[in-house]
């Protein structure tokens, strides 16, 4: 199943207990709390928490199946794996998760701001779902 991402070494095989992956989807659900929060006064770093939620998630996810990111582009890798984990059924959800990655990419690092507020409520709701559908993925409660 995840054969090309092997191939390509943007990921490796990685024995997580359920103790790491708990505690992902617990700093998951917290960085979605923290979007929350912020939405009203701060849609960037809202945005971003959004993000990080959906980053934890989808970590969880890899580790669940055995696997860990590699190489310089973590967080692509993380979002590829989700793409291919889920499948097809989850692709506009998967698509907002990269976009939101490229997102909070150019703000960190080339200081381009301007989320809207509708913007960060979309991304805080899309990392619900994800959240959601990672959680009942992985027999999280």
């Amino acid at each position: 199943m995840f054969e090309e991402l092997l191939a390509r070494g943007t990921i490796g095989p990685f024995k997580a207990g359920r103790k790491q992956i708990s505690n992902l989807l617990s700093a998951a659900h917290k960085d979605l709390q923290t979007a929350k929060s912020t939405a009203e006064d701060a849609s960037d770093w809202a945005q971003v928490m959004a993000y990080s939620a959906m980053l934890q998630a989808g970590t969880a996810l890899m580790y669940f199946y055995g696997y860990r990111p590699k190489g310089v582009e973590h967080h692509r890798s993380v979002v590829e794996f989700t793409r291919e984990a889920l499948g097809s059924k989850h692709s506009t959800l998967v698509r907002d998760f990269d976009r939101i990655r490229r997102y909070r990419n150019a703000m960190l690092y080339q200081g381009k701001r301007g989320t809207s507020k509708k913007d960060a409520t979309h991304a805080i709701a899309q990392a619900k779902k994800l959240l959601k559908i990672i959680k009942k993925e992985v027999g999280a409660a």
